[in-house]
C-alpha cells in the first residue's frame, strides 16, 4: 500500500515515519529538497497526507522546502480513487477531508498547544507561574486543559466565558469565573492567554490591563485581540500560532498519523 505525505514542517516527517514503521510504501513530496517528481511521488497513492493547513496562498503549505505548487495541481495529481486528507482543506467531499475538523483530533491537538503556551509564558513572566494571576479567555478543549495545567501550577486561574454552562464548569474545576464584558479581572492579570478566535479583547479590555503583562493569543487568525489596539495601549501580544508543530511535533505528528489512521479505516482502507 502506498501512501504520500506532502507538505508540512516537523510533524509530517514523524507522520510519514509512523507509516513506514507501520509497514506502508511512504514517499515524501516537499517535506524537504527533493527532486521527486509530483505524478512519481502520487502515482498509485491510494491516499496522500497533506499539513494543517494544507495550504497558503492557494499553494501547497511548504515551510521546509522550495517546491512552489498550486494546491489544486495536487488535487489533481492523484488517482481516480485517491483520498486526500489535509488541514483546513478547500474543498471537502468524500476524496476531499479535513482532519482538522474531527472531535478526536481537537481534543488531541489541545495538549501541545497549551503546553506550548505555558513555555512561552515562562519565557515572558519576570517571576514563577506559581502564584500568578492567569486569565484564560475561552473554555473550550485547549481552554480547559490549559486551565488545569495552570492550577497545576499553582497559580490563581480566571476563566472568561460566554456560556454560563462553561462558567459552571469552570467553577467546578475550581476556577474563578467571569463572563465576556467583566474588565476587573484583567486589572490584576499578569498573564493572559486568548483561545477564541474572533475579537474579545479590545480596547477597553486593553486600558485595563497593567504594563508588562503580555497576552498570548492561541486562537487562529484573526485571533482575538485587537493588535492594532494593543499596540496603542503599550501592551505586549504574542500571536502563538501552529505551536503543536514547533514545540512538540512529534507527539503532534503522531496525533495527525492516528487520526488519519482512522479515517482511512472508516474509508474501507487498513493498513
Amino acid at each position: 500500500m502506498k501512501i504520500a505525505v506532502a507538505g508540512g514542517d516537523l510533524r509530517m516527517h514523524t507522520v510519514a515515519q509512523m507509516f513506514s514503521d507501520s509497514g506502508a510504501e511512504c514517499v515524501k513530496f516537499g517535506l524537504e529538497e527533493t527532486n521527486v517528481a509530483l505524478t512519481d511521488a502520487f502515482k498509485d497513492a491510494v491516499a496522500v497526507i497533506l499539513p494543517l493547513p494544507c495550504c497558503k496562498g492557494g499553494y501547497l503549505n511548504t515551510p521546509m522546502s522550495n517546491v512552489l505548487i498550486n494546491i489544486g495541481d495536487i488535487f489533481s495529481a492523484g488517482g481516480e480513487k485517491t483520498i486526500f486528507l489535509g488541514g483546513k482543506m478547500p474543498i471537502i467531499d468524500e476524496r476531499h477531508i479535513d482532519y482538522s475538523l474531527r472531535e478526536e483530533f481537537l481534543i488531541k491537538n489541545a495538549v501541545p498547544t497549551a503546553e506550548g503556551a505555558i513555555e512561552i509564558a515562562l519565557q515572558e513572566l519576570n517571576t514563577t507561574l506559581n502564584g500568578a494571576n492567569a486569565v484564560v479567555v475561552g473554555y473550550g478543549r485547549i481552554g480547559k486543559y490549559l486551565a488545569e495545567i495552570l492550577k497545576g501550577l499553582n497559580c490563581n486561574v480566571s476563566v472568561i466565558a460566554r456560556k454560563e454552562s462553561a462558567r459552571a464548569t469552570a467553577e467546578i474545576s475550581g476556577h474563578t469565573t467571569f463572563a465576556f464584558g467583566e474588565i476587573d479581572v484583567y486589572k490584576s492579570a499578569d498573564i493572559v492567554f486568548n483561545t477564541v478566535p474572533f475579537t474579545v479583547i479590545g480596547d477597553t479590555e486593553l486600558k485595563a490591563i497593567h504594563r508588562g503583562t503580555a497576552i498570548i493569543d492561541l486562537a487562529s487568525l484573526p485571533g482575538g485581540v485587537d493588535e492594532e489596539s494593543a499596540k496603542t495601549n503599550n501592551v505586549k501580544m504574542i500571536r502563538a500560532l501552529a505551536l503543536p508543530g514547533k514545540t512538540a511535533p512529534e507527539t503532534a505528528g503522531r496525533v495527525i498519523f492516528e487520526t488519519v489512521v482512522t479515517i482511512l479505516r472508516e474509508q474501507g482502507v487498513c493498513l
